[in-house]
């Protein structure tokens, strides 16, 4: 074996481990901080720290052979320009007082990740595609066997289950575990996740995922119908209507309307949607009192009222610019359940701009394109922008690798294979 051979073998190796390094602490980075309920430091840390060692040094071995293309330019402007003016706001006006190791936490999921999940991505497509299909079984064989020792043990003590839940929110380990009515209380199951939101979308991911599966119907039935399950047990509405999003583009797929017309005519039903919310609940922050569907939804009134108050407040810095990373604007501090307007507070809206740029151009390309690979990387995209509309889910590295750098990887695998 000639040396540039065994260099070249070895730069792959590598890559390849610290592709599986970085998917591997991204979608398992909630479950590490179990490891507080024994006292001990949260060791997602260790792993990322771990996982940037092994990925300097694949790049160092491989960067030379990097293709760009006119799309790695568009993407590659949004990661440096948030992250700079994320940078500079941190830096000037720090409102929540963070700390040092705070700041390099916030960078690095806002910068490094962002660049380390676009260069594997764009350097090993194929290999990223598959590194993640294994890693998303393995995090859903976790949530299934969590799930079925939960559902024991409610049967069993459920006292016990919710003095564990409120453990783990007291650690901070997840967030809002509970769903509440007028009737009972119940257990948001977030699975091995933080939030149910992010439990959510990542059934959301893998039931899209597995219509595009080679198996049996019969054990795309089951696997559905466990998947359909552990969606209503994590109470999210935001997974629930991007499926119904997804769903609907699906069906009309299949009827016949090319994938062309089905992405716009999905934008144009999402913003129908969102205006006829905006008039039920006006831009002023009042609700309508005989209005019985918004009163139902005080979360959804939540949202409009610190959208109403964004819109009320912008000027022209703030809108150009943001605040920086706050949490949530107001006296009372109300959070930003928006990934359109988080963006725009965090760092501008050149930021939005850059970053619906990329999702638009990515999901055109796979419209443009036939086969498995385009149409299941057009779906996940389509899944995006209606997410956004409820939650800020785009700096969150675990969403963006599902439903931005998977289909990227798989259109760009698929170009690589001549397609």
């Amino acid at each position: 074996m000639s040396t540039t051979t065994f260099k070249s073998n070895r730069a792959v190796n590598t890559s390849l481990v610290a592709c599986f390094f970085l998917v591997f602490w991204i979608v398992f980075k909630d479950a590490f901080r179990a490891s507080l309920l024994f006292s001990l430091s949260d060791i997602g840390m260790v792993v990322f720290v771990a996982c940037l060692f092994i990925s300097f040094i694949a790049i160092l071995q491989s960067f030379r052979a990097l293709r760009f293309i006119q799309f790695d330019v568009f993407l590659l402007t949004y990661i440096f320009y948030s992250s700079m003016v994320t940078s500079a706001h941190l830096l000037l006006n720090n409102p929540y007082a963070l700390t040092s190791y705070q700041i390099v936490v916030v960078f690095s999921f806002q910068c490094l990740t962002m660049l380390l999940l676009w260069y594997f991505s764009t350097k090993s497509p194929l290999a990223f595609v598959k590194v993640t299909n294994f890693v998303v079984r393995l995090a859903l064989l976790g949530c299934i066997l969590f799930g079925a020792i939960l559902l024991t043990l409610v049967i069993l003590d459920l006292d016990l289950v919710f003095r564990f839940y409120g453990k783990l929110l007291e650690l901070g380990i997840i967030v809002n575990p509970f769903q509440t009515s007028d009737d009972a209380i119940a257990v948001r199951y977030s699975g091995i996740f933080y939030s149910a939101l992010n439990f959510g979308l990542f059934i959301v991911f893998s039931i899209i995922l597995l219509f595009y599966e080679d198996a049996k119907v019969s054990q795309r039935k089951f696997v559905l119908f466990v998947l359909l399950l552990l969606l209503a047990s994590s109470f999210n509405r935001n997974a629930f209507i991007t499926l119904a999003y997804v769903g609907g583009a699906f069906f009309l797929f299949k009827v016949g309307l090319k994938k062309n017309m089905v992405f716009p005519t999905m934008i144009f039903g999402l913003c129908f949607i969102v205006i006829s919310l905006a008039f039920i609940v006006n831009l002023e922050g009042e609700i309508d009192q005989n209005n019985s569907f918004i009163l139902s939804a005080h979360s959804l009134y939540s949202r409009f009222e610190i959208w109403s108050y964004w819109f009320n407040s912008l000027n022209i810095e703030s809108v150009l610019y943001g605040y920086g990373v706050i949490a949530g604007m107001g006296e009372e501090h109300l959070y930003i359940d928006n990934g359109y307007i988080f963006m725009i507070v965090n760092s501008g809206i050149f930021s939005l701009a850059f970053l619906l740029l990329c999702v638009f151009h990515l999901t055109f390309t796979a419209a443009k394109h036939e086969g498995r690979d385009a149409d299941l990387a057009f779906f996940l995209l389509l899944g995006l922008p209606v997410a956004m509309v409820f939650n800020n889910i785009v700096l969150d590295p675990m969403l963006m690798l599902l439903f931005f750098f998977y289909p990227l990887a798989l259109i760009k695998g698929k170009a690589s294979n001549g397609g």
